[in-house]
């Protein structure tokens, strides 16, 4: 029978660990080339990659857990890992009872892993490492709102793209939208593209996507821009160009709104790990 591990246990090395009343954080350093064979946790889990990566076999699902990923793990779930050629190092958070029953009662039940990925899922991860190294007497609040906004998030996402028979004219707009990020694209540019009104576009992109063709332009580029800002030593006015906005001003404001960092935060906290 596989092992199920009780909350706050991991298999790797403990580096430090913070437990409140609603949850426990821990930094977890796993070796290269480590292997766990299959197994569960008494609780659900939220897995922030700090460095490194592996892969999980989450029941006939194959992971890519890499740097700056976040995943979710429901309670139990049945797992194995193999971890990459570098040292691995995790944030764990083992979410108590009370806590995640109060996110399932609002109606973001889910029972099945979830990987996130994005900017606003990456800000998010790095303001968690941030508290949970610097805490204070307040971090416990800030981080019990950081999780919330990371499951909040990452059901909807998780939800809308379950929506069935998306159809394939909408499908060649994100694909539209994901290419052509840089350029100055209009509602009537694409609609006449791909052979439909620009209104029925509108109605349809946010019935089946949740989000308006608008902001989900923003979330490509914004999620163009962390990258790099992470990677590159560009100046930020470079990547505000490179990313198609108007300027570095309107850039950094709707960077803000997305990850609650700006770019030069972002870039900073990203580099200090």
């Amino acid at each position: 029978m596989p092992l199920i591990l009780p909350s706050g246990e991991h298999y790797g090395k403990l580096l430090q660990k913070w437990v409140s009343d609603t949850f426990s954080i821990s930094e977890i350093k796993y070796a290269a080339g480590a292997k766990h064979s299959l197994h569960g946790n008494e609780q659900a889990l939220l897995v922030f990659v700090e460095k490194g990566g592996y892969a999980k076999t989450v029941g006939t699902d194959e992971l890519a857990c890499t740097k700056d990923a976040l995943l979710f793990v429901p309670a139990q779930r049945l797992q194995a890992d193999v971890f990459g050629a570098t040292e691995t190092t995790c944030l764990i958070v083992d979410f108590g009872s009370g806590f995640l029953s109060r996110v399932l009662n609002s109606g973001a039940a889910i029972g099945k892993e979830l990987l996130l990925s994005g900017a606003e899922f990456t800000a998010a991860g790095i303001q968690l490492a941030e508290e949970f190294k610097q805490r204070d007497s307040v971090s416990a609040l800030v981080v019990e709102s950081l999780l919330l906004q990371i499951l909040a998030h990452g059901f909807r996402v998780h939800n809308s793209s379950l929506r069935p028979m998306v159809p394939s004219w909408l499908l060649t707009t994100k694909d539209i939208l994901r290419d052509c990020f840089p350029e100055s694209l209009t509602m009537e540019g694409i609609a006449s593209e791909i052979g439909v009104h620009p209104v029925h576009l509108s109605r349809e992109f946010r019935r089946f996507f949740k989000t308006t063709p608008g902001n989900y332009l923003r979330r490509v580029r914004v999620d163009f821009a962390a990258i790099q800002l992470t990677e590159t030593t560009r100046p930020l006015s470079d990547i505000a160009m490179a990313a198609g906005f108007a300027d570095q001003a309107h850039f950094s404001r709707t960077f803000r709104r997305l990850t609650k960092l700006s770019p030069s935060e972002f870039r900073r906290l990203a580099r200090k790990r």
